[in-house]
């Protein structure tokens, strides 16, 4: 229950602009909690990236490199290129996230209107998984200049 608690606190401190209590909540979280069954560094993800710490984004994909799912791997491929724009590196990326889910870029790209609500459960692959991702992510993206206009071209 505690973790819970303070994972919603760390929600409600995101939404209302008080950003760097939001990631140290976050942080806290993976502290106590390292191997996070919480999905916390997804979303820690975005604020690092929407805040414009790269080097703290870059130190958190460290400590889960291993990850394959469609969140870790888009946030790769967006934080690729935000370090080494259009090139081979973020293209790799990008192609190895579009494997994981197609379907995240409908919704990054607002071809398909993403619902209100966050899906309750989601399968590798599943269009809840875009859902979940680009609900939570979409902001990340989007002030990232030139990522949307970059996904669009690469998504084709």
């Amino acid at each position: 229950p505690f973790m819970r608690a303070l994972a919603g606190l760390a929600d409600c401190l995101w939404a209302l602009g008080q950003d760097e209590k939001a990631v140290a909540c976050y942080k806290d979280l993976l502290y106590l909690n390292p191997n996070d069954n919480q999905g916390i560094r997804d979303m820690l993800m975005p604020c690092l990236i929407e805040l414009g710490k790269y080097d703290e984004a870059e130190y958190l994909f460290e400590q889960y490199k291993d990850d394959c799912m469609a969140s870790w791997m888009y946030s790769r491929a967006l934080l690729d290129f935000i370090k080494h724009g259009d090139s081979n590196v973020s293209l790799k990326s990008v192609k190895s996230a579009f494997k994981t889910n197609k379907h995240v870029p409908d919704y990054l790209l607002s071809k398909k209107k993403l619902p209100d609500d966050i899906p309750d459960y989601y399968s590798f692959g599943d269009k809840n998984e875009a859902v979940y991702y680009a609900q939570e992510n979409k902001h990340a993206w989007e002030a990232v200049p030139g990522a949307i206009t970059w996904l669009k071209e690469k998504a084709v």
